[in-house]
């Protein structure tokens, strides 16, 4: 059995422990937010994950960030505090209802192609 749904928040501080790969390989929606303080590169964290009813925030990444390939919607903040210059595997992100925060490492056309597939966005955009 693999979790499916929460209504909680999930904080992930090393996910270099994890043996599983995918780690949440059934998960499709979330009721709190998602911390993530290091993902690895080449980890599928959560391959069904559509919805978070809550915020986004992930720390360390490799350069492309992968592991969340049908997120659609985020109602809350999404915050991307480390050095990212592809967001691919947010390519099915089109909502967010917080506010962005972004690293200045994601520029030109990856920037302009992720802020393009967004069709709602209620908050602001901050470049840390």
């Amino acid at each position: 059995e693999s979790l499916e749904n929460t209504e909680g928040a999930i904080s992930i501080l090393e996910n270099s422990k994890f043996s599983d790969n995918p780690v949440f390989p059934k998960l499709a929606s979330m009721g709190g937010g998602l911390e993530v303080e290091v993902l690895m590169e080449g980890t599928d964290m959560m391959p069904e994950l559509e919805i978070i009813d809550g915020y986004l925030k992930i720390y360390r990444t490799p350069a492309e960030l992968t592991g969340f390939p049908r997120l659609e919607n985020i109602e809350g903040d999404v915050t991307l505090r480390a050095y990212v210059s592809s967001v691919t595997g947010l390519g099915d992100l089109t909502a967010i209802g917080g506010n962005l925060s972004i690293p200045h490492s994601l520029t030109g056309t990856e920037l302009d192609d992720f802020l393009n597939q967004l069709t709602e966005f209620s908050g602001t955009i901050n470049y840390n």
